[in-house]
C-alpha cells in the first residue's frame, strides 16, 4: 500500500498548473465547509455539491483524456477515471465524511440543548402544581407510554414467568 501511495505521489509533477489548482480548489471547498460548520442550510448545500463533484471527477477525467496537451504537461487521464477518483474523489468524500460527523455532532448538541429545556418546563410545571401533585408534562409522558404498550404492567405482562 506504501509503495502504491509513494508511486502515485512521485508520478504526479506537484509543480503543474493544472495540479495546483486541483489542489487549491479542494483546499477552498474544506475551508468553505469549515467555514460555514454553524450553519445547516449552507452544509446541506455543500454536501451535495462536494458528493455531485465527487461523482462526476472520474467521468470528467476520461473525457477530459484526449485533451491533456491544453491542460496540464503530463497525461493524467486514463479510461478508467483513477486519477479523477485519487486527486479529486477521494478528497471529498473525505470531506463529506467530515461534514456528516460534523452534522451528528450537531444533532447530538441539539437534542441535549432539547431536553435539558423539556426537564426545566416539567420541573417548573412541577413546582406550579406543589408537591405530591401530577403535573401535566408527567401525565403526558404516561400516555405516550401507555399508547405504545409501555406501561409498567404491559411491561410486566409481556416478560416471560420463570418457573
Amino acid at each position: 500500500m506504501y509503495d502504491a501511495v509513494m508511486g502515485f505521489v512521485y508520478a504526479v509533477d506537484w509543480t503543474d498548473p493544472f495540479i495546483i489548482g486541483i489542489v487549491v480548489a479542494i483546499a477552498t471547498m474544506y475551508a468553505v465547509v469549515f467555514a460555514t460548520r454553524k450553519h445547516v442550510d449552507a452544509q446541506i448545500a455543500l454536501l451535495a455539491v462536494v458528493c455531485a463533484v465527487a461523482y462526476a471527477a472520474p467521468h470528467a477525467s476520461r473525457a477530459l483524456g484526449p485533451h491533456w496537451q491544453q491542460l496540464a504537461r503530463q497525461d493524467y487521464f486514463d479510461k478508467h477515471g483513477y486519477f479523477g477518483s485519487m486527486m479529486v474523489s477521494l478528497p471529498l468524500m473525505l470531506l463529506a465524511l467530515i461534514q456528516m460527523g460534523m452534522a451528528f455532532c450537531s444533532a447530538s448538541t441539539l437534542l441535549v440543548q432539547y431536553k435539558r429545556k423539556q426537564l426545566r418546563v416539567e420541573g417548573r410545571a412541577a413546582a406550579k402544581e406543589g408537591p405530591g401533585s401530577t403535573s401535566e408534562p408527567k401525565e403526558a409522558g404516561k400516555q405516550a407510554r401507555e399508547a405504545v404498550g409501555q406501561t409498567p404492567r404491559a411491561r410486566d405482562a409481556s416478560k416471560p414467568k420463570a418457573d
